[in-house]
């Protein structure tokens, strides 16, 4: 055998076996029962699809280039399910499973990335565009992190079963999302990492919920006024035929009256003489019919009068609506247990609208960082979010507003968030002493040694404001002349700015001798002031329920479907008086050449009457009496 057919030969039976291989090792699949992204200490389920003949299945982990085994199931099975319990650092990273068959090993899968979260602190996620996106549109996000110097950020929807596959280099995360269609809707969450170790992530952030409306789909007030539009124009439409056809209607009748009404002039041949009188004009009675047709007009005429009244009525109503909904009412917020919270505390701010409110957006700073949806309050609404921990970087004015519709209302009252608890703590006290007398003039004195630039001055309760002056290490309040009000209870602060201040000096209390004990000058826990609230009072909830009180879209609908209903109601009623008069109409026209006829005949036998008993007038006076014979 020639060596160029051994080579052909070996080629062939090569190829052969490859393809042989290839058929009876199919590369095996692995993937993740839950989303690759498991926090710290959580756990995973890994799971590795074969063949039913493998009898041997091992999950490695690839680092350095190098598999090293993690775990082996032996057994005749498909598919085998390896569970890693405690994810950490070391079990982070790249993931490949084979399986045996027989004497060979199947070809590695292809890789599954698992990443742990929760070694560093969470960034934030925010948006500087409204969550809510019709379809077609982009949305940007910011991924940034105080905490921490990341230079690595991913972007991941909540329930995607892969790896996120927005990210981001630099120092802090941009994310452009669009064109948007349905299937982007959803909540997302940013993570910070280093490229040096890309499957150690930070703690998620702040969910943001994103709400993807069809574009097909128009705004209902646009809907609406289309509909009343096209709905006037029909009306108007029937309104100007049926004018129409009554003018028509009302002129044939006025002919047929007037020919019917006109005078007949009736002279017997032999009443030509001199002797005859002249002939008598008959005037005829009009039909009853005709009596009919002029009521009937005059319905007519004031349902159309009704009608233009009803139509004005609706789109009065409708531009009223319309007017009431294009000034969407501010909605309130407010922070419990106050708006002074302790660093590492939590805080929950509460924002009130309308029962028209679908959702609620949350600014800090006049950046997008939340998105709610409302629970029913009685004719509100109410939405909370929560701030789990207080720091430097949470504290400042937060406003909210509410989605109602298409249309978006105007933002809250700004709401100021303090942290306390970031510097050491003043010390404060008053000269001349505590212990004032009516009359006197007192000054505090609030030090703080590490040196700041403000001082805050406040009296325990919720009626009583805040006061502030500017010093390097120390200030004074001077208070005075002192009445029965100033007795109480002081704290001071210091701070670099109005968000962020120190912790509470120890308590100072005013006492004016001679007053009855009050206990509630007694200090409290530093923790437990609560000034700058909101209090929603009863007269304050009465007013915002005033100003909320406008129609939602279920009432504009239902009146204008009834005001519709009212005026078809009409116009079918109008057009069956129209038909029933026209059919009265052509009744008495066929009655009218009979009725003419009998008229005739009566004028004419009346006449005859008259014309025989005139000649018999006539003979007897011809004829000679006794006398003339």
């Amino acid at each position: 055998m020639a060596p160029q057919d051994t080579t052909y030969l070996c080629l062939a039976v090569f190829l052969g076996q490859t393809i042989w291989a290839q058929k009876e090792f199919p590369i095996p699949t692995i993937s993740a029962a839950s989303s690759p992204v498991v926090p710290w200490n959580g756990s995973v389920r890994i799971l590795c699809q074969g063949i039913p003949e493998a009898f041997l299945y091992q999950l490695s982990l690839m680092k350095n280039s190098t598999h090293t085994v993690i775990e082996k199931k032996l057994g005749f099975q498909k598919e085998a399910e390896f569970i890693i319990n405690h994810m950490n650092t070391t079990m982070a990273g790249c993931y490949q499973c084979q399986y045996r068959n027989k004497d060979h090993w199947s070809e590695h899968s292809k890789p599954l990335e698992l990443v742990v979260t929760g070694l560093y602190n969470e960034p934030v996620l925010s948006t500087d565009q409204s969550p809510v996106l019709i379809a077609g549109e982009s949305i940007s996000f910011q991924c940034s992190s105080a905490h921490d110097l990341f230079n690595r950020f991913s972007l991941a929807k909540e329930g995607d079963a892969s790896l996120p596959q927005h990210q981001h280099e630099g120092y802090q995360g941009k994310f452009t999302l669009g064109p948007v269609n349905p299937n982007f809707a959803g909540n997302y969450r940013c993570y910070g990492w280093h490229n040096s170790s890309p499957y150690v992530w930070s703690s998620p952030s702040n969910a943001l919920e994103l709400i993807v409306t069809d574009s097909k789909k128009q705004g209902y007030m646009v809907e609406n006024s289309i509909r009343m539009s096209m709905a006037g124009l029909v009306l108007v439409v029937l309104l100007v035929i049926l004018a129409e056809d009554w003018n028509s209607h009302r002129i044939s009748h006025k002919e047929d009256c007037q020919e019917l009404t006109a005078p007949k002039w009736s002279r017997h041949p032999m009443m030509s003489g001199a002797g005859t009188h002249p002939p008598h004009p008959v005037h005829l009675p009009q039909p009853l019919d005709s009596v009919h047709t002029q009521v009937s007009i005059g319905l007519a005429s004031g349902m159309l009068s009704i009608l233009t009244a009803m139509l004005g009525l609706g789109l009065c109503l409708s531009q009223r609506i319309n007017t009431e909904k294009q000034s969407l009412q501010k909605p309130i917020i407010w922070a419990e247990p106050s708006t002074r919270v302790t660093k590492g505390n939590a805080v929950t701010i509460w924002c009130k609208g309308p029962q028209t409110a679908t959702h609620y957006q949350l600014y800090f700073e006049g950046n997008f960082l939340a998105l709610g949806r409302p629970k029913p309050s009685r004719s509100m609404t109410i939405v909370n979010f929560t701030i789990p921990q207080m720091t430097s970087h949470t504290a400042g004015k937060y406003t909210c507003c509410y989605q109602s519709g298409e249309r978006q209302s105007k933002s809250s009252k700004g709401l100021n968030l303090i942290v306390t608890g970031l510097y050491d703590t003043p010390n404060l006290w008053v000269l001349p002493g505590p212990e004032v007398t009516l009359g006197e003039n007192v000054t505090f004195f609030c030090h703080l040694e590490t040196g700041t630039s403000k001082f805050f001055l406040l009296k325990e309760g919720r009626s009583n404001h805040v006061q502030h002056r500017l010093g390097n290490i120390k200030a004074e309040f001077p208070m005075g002349p002192m009445t029965r009000a100033h007795r109480g209870t002081y704290r001071c602060f210091g701070s670099y700015n109005d968000h962020v201040w120190s912790f509470p000096s120890k308590p100072v209390t005013l006492l004016i001798p001679g007053d009855v004990e009050n206990t509630s000058l007694a200090p409290t826990d530093p923790t437990s002031l609560d000034y700058w609230e909101y209090n929603l009072s009863a007269e304050e909830e009465s007013e915002l329920q005033k100003d909320f009180a406008f129609w939602d879209h279920t009432a504009q609908n239902l009146i204008r479907i009834g005001v519709a209903c009212i005026v078809l109601m009409a116009l079918v009623w109008l057009l069956v008086e129209d038909c029933l008069s026209r059919k009265r109409d052509k009744e008495g026209t066929n009655r009218s050449p009979s009725w003419e006829y009998k008229r005739r005949w009566r004028v004419h036998r009346s006449l005859e009457e008259e014309q025989r008993n005139a000649i018999s007038m006539r003979e007897l006076k011809a004829t000679p009496g006794p006398g003339d014979i």
